[in-house]
């Protein structure tokens, strides 16, 4: 089954990941960590948007940011597609360099923030890239060394994040070590990668006799956070998306495959060929995500309208999808 489409919201807080193809190598040298880095801070700032924890290991990186005026999946798109291709030029290699998509989870942040920067920023000491919590803040690829007085960066609100533990810059760089150590020893957390279904308490039940009575939801994979900040998160977005998209309602199939047909640049009646051309290609795979997504058809009434498998729209959905965000493409 297709995955559902990313909740991207201005404002909102984000855990994003990206991890190596085949679980490869993503950092080698030196030059590829301060590239990446570089590249991030300058869209960061251009994009409004802050960060908060960020740590680069080897094959993946985790990033804590707050999406600014423009779209997380852009922000995300140029850093990782500009720094894979200069990483292929460097190292002389061709092919992806990262695995499927990023995830970002939208987090609730009055519960989770301060837990997703202490478990960022010990990353590379559960990684075992370093021995010892002492070595943790000469590790130059994690946010954690500048708090400790490492080189600050303009992109990196530091400030902020120290504030959440007083208004004295000593004291409250102390207490926030304090409160990374206290979390070595912690069990994993495999929610704040959204790794499986995350079951959250259900507050609103309550027995006939009267007091709570908590019953088990299946949350979203999208979301950390409360059933409570689910049921707000997703309200907010499909809310957003009839403001942004109310004419996809009124497009009939025929109107988006001709669409598709002209973002790829062939011809309407080229869209049923049977060759792998990479344009038509290109064009199946956004019709796919455009009638699925946008126009909410059934796949199997999509395999239908393209001749092709419900399998084959599925794959398409999430092709048409990466396309859309790196191409910078909308059903308009």
């Amino acid at each position: 089954m297709p995955r559902e489409p990313r909740l991207d919201i201005e404002g909102r807080l984000y855990h994003v990941i990206a991890r190596g193809i085949e679980k490869g190598r993503i950092f080698v040298w030196t030059s590829d960590y301060k590239d990446f880095l570089d590249r991030l801070g300058r869209i960061l700032l251009a994009h409004g948007a802050k960060c908060y924890a960020w740590a680069l290991l080897p094959n993946h990186l985790h990033l804590l940011i707050r999406r600014g005026s423009r779209p997380l999946s852009r922000t995300m798109q140029k850093a990782l597609t500009g720094y894979a291709v200069a990483f292929n030029l460097r190292h002389e290699r061709s092919g992806h360099l990262f695995q499927n998509r990023y995830k970002a989870l939208i987090c609730e942040e009055d519960s989770y923030f301060l837990e997703l920067v202490r478990y960022i920023h010990l990353n590379p000491l559960r990684a075992r890239l370093i021995a010892s919590y002492p070595e943790l803040a000469r590790y130059p690829w994690s946010g954690h060394a500048a708090i400790m007085g490492g080189q600050p960066m303009e992109w990196h609100d530091s400030a902020y994040v120290l504030s959440c533990f007083g208004d004295n810059h000593a004291n409250s760089k102390d207490a926030y070590s304090e409160y990374l150590l206290s979390g070595i020893n912690g069990r994993e957390r495999g929610e704040f990668e959204g790794k499986g279904l995350i079951r959250v308490p259900d507050d609103s039940a309550e027995p006939a006799t009267g007091g709570p009575m908590k019953r088990a939801v299946r949350g979203d994979i999208r979301i950390l956070g409360s059933i409570g900040f689910s049921r707000e998160i997703l309200a907010e977005s499909k809310s957003r998306e009839r403001r942004e998209r109310p004419f996809a309602r009124a497009l009939a199939p025929e109107d988006v495959l001709r669409r598709a047909a002209e973002a790829a640049g062939i011809p309407f009646e080229a869209m049923h060929g049977r060759d792998h051309h990479a344009r038509r290609v290109l064009a199946k795979n956004l019709a796919c995500k455009w009638l699925v997504v946008d126009l909410g058809m059934k796949v199997n009434a999509v395999a239908k309208v393209l001749g092709i498998s419900a399998s084959s729209v599925s794959r398409g959905v999430e092709l048409g999808r990466a396309s859309e965000e790196s191409k910078c493409l909308r059903l308009r």
